[in-house]
This record gives C-alpha cells, structure tokens and sequence, in this order.
C-alpha cells in the first residue's frame, strides 16, 4: 500500500478524508485526539501546495444534524494548522470557495444518505471534486461506506501519514508478539469476543471486562483456560454489574506484570461514571508504568487513556477501535483493499 510519501502531489487537488470524529458536549469539543493526530497529513499536504478538500464526520447524526455539523471544528482546526479554512455544506459552493482559499471543510458525509449506504453516484460526485484521494482516516477503514470503499474506485487513493502510521505499527507489531501476551477485552461490543477464536493460539491471557464479562459469566459456557474472568464486581442500584472489584484489578494486574505485549480493546465498566471508573483507570495508571509493549486499540480504550492523561506512556494509542479489531482477527479492512485496488488499477 503506497502513502503520499511515495508520490509527487505538488500543486494537486486533493480530496483528504481525515478522522474529524471529535467528542462534543453541549455544542463544545471535549475530545480532539483524533483530529489532533490528523494534523500532520494536513501540513504536508499544505507544504506541498496542494488545494485541499477536508471530508470527514462526527458522531452518528441519525436525528439531530446541527449537533454533529463539521462546522464546530472549523476554528479548532485552524488553530491547528495556521491557516484559514473555508467551510462548505453543499456541492455547489465547492468551486467557488476553493478558488478563494487552499482549503475547503466540508459538511459532515453521513448527512447524506449515500455515505453509509455507499452509494456509488455520491461516491463519483466526490471523486469528481479532486486529482488525487487521500485515505486518512484509520477510524473508520474497516467500514464500507462511500468514503471508504466507494471513491477509489474512480480516482487514485493514497494512504495519508495518520493511516499508514497506524495500519503499519499495528499489522507489525501483531507480526513481532513479544511472549507472554495478554490481551485486554473489555467494553459492551460482541464482536470482540470473536478474537479469541483467532488469537487463543497465540494469546497467554485473555482478560475480559465490561459488558463483555458480563456475556460470558451470565451465559454459563465451558470457556477456554486462557480467558479470565473478573472474580468481583462494582453494582449501581438496580444490583447490575458496573465495574470490576478490587480483587479483580489485583488478579489483572498480576498477570500484567508478567507481560511483554498487552494489547487493550475496552474499558473494565463504566469509566464516563465516576463511581464506575476504579476498574480502568487502575488497569490504566498500572499498564502506564510497565516496560512491556503497550498498544490500546482505540474506542473507548483511548478515550479512557486521554482522560486519564497517560497516552505518552503507551506505546502506542490508536484512533480506531473497530479497524484494530479486524487486524486482531487476521483481516485486512475494507479500505485497505479499497487503496491497494485502486493503486493495481
């Protein structure tokens, strides 16, 4: 997979789709990792003269549009970079407000229909905008939206620094285990507990937290040696398990210690609660201070890591939760064949 860096885009048109998905409360961002990290591609896309159409999306905006507009990082993101940012929030202004700047914001793509449901005539409409596609955004890689898997089927795609930064430093690191290696599963997604088919060979310890413990403990199954469970549990009122207990986080943490590779996919319980945050932010402040290689793999994982401020003593935090999955179970994301098709081509 080729990235900008092994191509001349000096004085292109460029279509970038960078990871915009920013955390927002009450019209405020309150979360600017992912745009933060998408700031480089930004700047050596600017370098080299390039005219930039910035596309992206925030949040699942099913009902309330206003809430989730690109236009509330339109400020943000030109601190970030320096630069004036025109914003745009329907295809007929593009060229027009191109012209008077370098670079262009547009309104966030799962406003249209056609970006979820990969609509091939709204892939071409924003094929047609630029020269080259820049992938961008290692967030969203692993679904098959018109963004993802639509455009570069009519323009050349090219991985930006953020995507091939972390599609590289994941594939390898998976590639190069360092033994014993414990995986983290916690967080309420079903499908994570789908890694353990693919890794059980491979994996020393697999810990499992969140809702996740919960599936696995209510339904009563034979599990596999390696699987540990939580062996006590925070309750809210209603008597449902929120949090691991304190002989948990002990039993994890010495298993942990012993680990050359964690890899972390989801919180222990309900971090956002302050009564229910104990179980991850332990786990976190204990992975922070080991030597082993630490990579937490997006979602709520980062999201936990950022609020606890300890993402400069991991190896690694990544930006998407689900693209890290599909790499834990041996797959390639859909928008990684998407780019290596479109570069075959």
């Amino acid at each position: 997979m080729k990235s900008i860096l092994d191509i001349d885009i000096k004085n292109k048109i460029i279509l970038l789709r960078s990871s915009l998905n920013v955390s927002i409360k009450n019209n405020k961002i309150t979360n600017d990792f992912k745009l933060k990290k998408s700031i480089p591609t930004i700047k050596y896309l600017i370098k080299n003269k390039c005219k930039i159409i910035i596309c992206g999306h925030i949040g699942r905006p099913d009902k309330d549009k206003n809430k989730y507009s690109c236009k509330i990082i339109k400020t943000r993101l030109e601190k970030l970079i320096g630069k004036k940012i025109q914003f745009c929030n329907n295809f007929k202004e593009i060229k027009t407000k191109l012209n008077k700047g370098n670079i262009l914001l547009l309104e966030n793509l799962r406003f249209n229909k056609g970006e979820i449901n990969n609509n091939k005539d709204f892939s071409k409409k924003l094929s047609q905008l630029a020269e080259i596609f820049v992938q961008d955004s290692y967030e969203t890689i692993h679904r098959k939206h018109a963004s993802i898997i639509g455009i570069p089927k009519f323009i050349p795609t090219y991985a930006g620094l953020l995507l091939n930064e972390e599609y590289n430093i994941i594939k390898n690191s998976l590639q190069k285990i360092k033994k014993p290696y414990t995986l983290i599963l916690g967080g309420g997604k079903s499908d994570k507990l789908d890694i353990i088919k693919y890794n059980k060979n491979k994996i020393d310890n697999i810990l499992i937290g969140g809702g996740n413990a919960n599936r696995l403990i209510d339904s009563k199954k034979k599990i596999n040696h390696k699987i540990i469970l939580p062996v006590d549990f925070i309750y809210d009122k209603e008597n449902k398990r929120r949090d691991i207990g304190k002989e948990s986080i002990e039993l994890f943490c010495k298993l942990l210690k012993k680990s050359k590779t964690i890899i972390w996919c989801g919180p222990m319980g309900v971090f956002e609660n302050k009564k229910f945050e104990n179980g991850t932010k332990k786990i976190a402040q204990f992975i922070s201070k080991l030597k082993s290689i630490k990579i937490i793999g997006g979602g709520e994982s980062s999201n936990a890591i950022i609020k606890y401020k300890l993402q400069n003593k991991m190896t690694h935090v990544s930006t998407g939760g689900g693209a890290t999955l599909e790499l834990l179970k041996n797959k390639i994301p859909p928008g990684i064949n998407a780019i290596i098709k479109s570069q075959k081509n």
